[in-house]
Formats: C-alpha cells, sequence, structure tokens
C-alpha cells in the first residue's frame, strides 16, 4: 500500500514592513500622499523593504528577486 505524503502548513509570522523614501512636501499629509503616489504608479521602482522579526532584519529587493532589476 503506498505512503500518503505528509503535508505540512507553513507557520505565519508577524513581520514589520518599511519602506523608506525622502519626499518634499507642506505637510505631513501630503508627504504621505506623494509617497503613496510613488508606490502606485505603474513604473514605481518603489520595491526595496526592510522586512524584521524580533530578532532578525533583512532587505528584500522584489525587483531583483522578480528579475526586472533597475541598476
Amino acid at each position: 500500500m503506498p505512503s500518503t505524503p505528509v503535508q505540512t502548513e507553513a507557520t505565519e509570522n508577524e513581520y514589520r514592513i518599511t519602506w523608506t523614501v525622502d519626499v518634499s512636501a507642506t505637510s505631513p499629509e501630503e508627504a504621505a500622499r506623494r509617497a503613496r503616489a510613488m508606490q502606485l504608479r505603474q513604473d514605481s521602482i518603489a520595491d526595496v523593504f526592510v522586512v524584521e522579526t524580533t530578532d532578525e532584519r533583512h532587505e528584500v529587493d522584489l525587483s531583483l528577486l522578480d528579475g526586472r532589476s533597475v541598476n
């Protein structure tokens, strides 16, 4: 009788994601809106994120992982 493969589910963790950009604006609200607009643009290069757990820190560049390096 063939054995049934055991499936293991990945455990989800909590992550803090940070995306940093310098923006010139006349108010904090305008700066936030400008940063969000940058992220949403079709040709955006807002692809580098700092991903942290309580004991680890990683820099993740999605453009490199997705094969669309902007260098």
